[in-house]
């Protein structure tokens, strides 16, 4: 299981635990000495609480997003667009590759820009996204 998951799901339990038990004792002795279906509705509070906090978190960690040093989203290679869609766009982008290579999770260009000075241009593999410049 990945880490930064790991580490969410860790902070939901130790949050509900907390919450779950309250915070203060006046909280703690209501719920001692309230009838059973008091008990029991908090109980359910606290299941609900519960499945809404996990379900919050899981949908926060997934949507997280894992990029590599130049930026670029690391998308499952099946996701990416093939190179030579790839390459079409750059030129409707108005660049002119000298090469054209995969550096981690992009594509990196060298060559040239409209104004037909040189650059090196990272794109994201999947959208073809401008994602960072070089020199």
């Amino acid at each position: 299981m990945n880490y930064f998951l790991k580490l969410a799901l860790l902070g939901s339990v130790v949050a509900l635990s907390l919450s779950a038990c309250g915070d203060d004792k006046k909280e703690l002795k209501t719920a001692a000495t309230a009838p059973v279906t008091a008990t029991a509705n908090t109980v359910a509070s606290a299941a609900n609480t519960a499945a809404t906090t996990v379900a919050n978190t899981a949908t926060t960690v997934a949507a997280a997003v894992v990029k590599d040093k130049n930026g670029c989203i690391a998308y499952p290679k099946n996701e990416w667009m093939n190179e030579t869609d790839a390459k079409a766009k750059l030129i409707e982008l108005g660049y002119k590759a000298k090469t054209f290579e995969v550096t981690g999770n992009c594509y990196e260009m060298y060559g040239f820009d409209k104004d037909g000075k040189k650059a090196e241009v990272y794109f994201d593999a999947k959208t073809m996204a401008i994602v960072k410049k070089g020199n």
